[in-house]
Order: C-alpha cells, then sequence, then structure tokens
C-alpha cells in the first residue's frame, strides 16, 4: 500500500476513534464532559487575555486568575442589569395584578357565552393545569440544582484547562502528528479564531 494512502487511512481511523469517543463520552458522562466542554470554550475565549497578561510580565498562574476574576466581574455586571430590570417589574407588579385580573374576568366571560364552559368546568380545567405546572416546577428545581452543580465545576476546569494548556496542545499533536510547523499551529488558531 502506498505510504501516503496509508497516512490518510491512519488519520482517518484516528479521526472516526476520536469521534466516536467524544460521543460516547458526551451520552454516558455527560455530568462531566458538559461542563468540560462549557470550560473549554471559555478557555479558549479567555486564551488571548491571559497570553497577553503572561506576555506583560506576569507568570501563568496570577494572569490566569486576573483574566478570570475580570470575565467574572463582567458577568457578575450582567446579572446586576438583569436582576435590576426583574426588580423593577416587580415593583410594577400590583399594577399589573390588576390588569390581569381584569383580563382574567373578561376571558371568563368570554369562556361562558362563547363556548357554554361554566365557571365549574372552567376551575376544574385550572385546577388540572396547576397540578402539571407544580410537577413541572419541581422538575426545574431538580434541573436548577445540576445547573449549580455544573456553574460550580466550570471554574475550576477553566483554570486547570488554562494552567495546563501546553500539556493539552502537545497531546493533541502527539495524537495527531503534523510534520509542517507552521500548519499546526494554524489549525490550533483557526480554533482559537473559531471560538
Amino acid at each position: 500500500m502506498d505510504p501516503k494512502v496509508s497516512n490518510q487511512v491512519e488519520y482517518i481511523y484516528k479521526l472516526l476513534f476520536i469521534t466516536a469517543l467524544i460521543i460516547a463520552a458526551v451520552i454516558l458522562a455527560r455530568d462531566i464532559t458538559i461542563p468540560l466542554f462549557l470550560s473549554a470554550f471559555i478557555a479558549f475565549a479567555l486564551l488571548p487575555v491571559t497570553r497577553k497578561l503572561e506576555k506583560w510580565g506576569l507568570s501563568r498562574i496570577p494572569s490566569i486568575i486576573i483574566t478570570f476574576l475580570a470575565a467574572m466581574c463582567f458577568l457578575g455586571l450582567f446579572g446586576w442589569l438583569v436582576t435590576s430590570q426583574i426588580t423593577d417589574l416587580v415593583k410594577n407588579l400590583p399594577s399589573l395584578e390588576g390588569r390581569f385580573d381584569n383580563l382574567l374576568k373578561g376571558i371568563k366571560d368570554t369562556l361562558s357565552k362563547n363556548f357554554d364552559i361554566d365557571t365549574q368546568q372552567q376551575n376544574e380545567y385550572l385546577k388540572n393545569a396547576l397540578q402539571t405546572g407544580l410537577s413541572s416546577v419541581s422538575s426545574v428545581l431538580l434541573s436548577t440544582t445540576n445547573v449549580l452543580a455544573v456553574l460550580l465545576q466550570i471554574p475550576i476546569y477553566v483554570f486547570l484547562l488554562l494552567l495546563y494548556r501546553k500539556n493539552f496542545k502537545e497531546f493533541l499533536l502527539s495524537y495527531f502528528p503534523i510534520h509542517d510547523e507552521t500548519n499546526s499551529s494554524s489549525w490550533l488558531l483557526q480554533i482559537q479564531t473559531v471560538v
């Protein structure tokens, strides 16, 4: 077999193997892999700032900490803006409650007149809808605890990915050997640019 074809077959085999492993890992260990993928995405986004701080003379760990704290401050500011908007909405809730009562009364009257659904049937429908809603709320609360667990894992993963980025790069390059050094750095830069 031609060596060039053999190298291509080996590359395709490795690529398919990695793809199968990633799919299996995402399905079987999604509690770990999903936060890890999110962390990798965030680490790629924070990498240019970390490198810039390292060029200015800071060592790796302080530059990672400063970059991560700046990102957390930015996210905190965004959260504060969203919270202030929700607070304003809650302040206007009494006036909205009166409008909602009028709307609900109008809907009840319309259902009674046009669809011949009496108040007792409407109350029964509402009771069933509330029971369904409560079960949905319990599932939302359960998923909220899962989200909190993921949010606690992400900062740790981001820090470790940024700290050991050279080891991850060497691993990728050893698994997908590229003979042209400029080509290896170009595909890594392309990944970073896309992220």
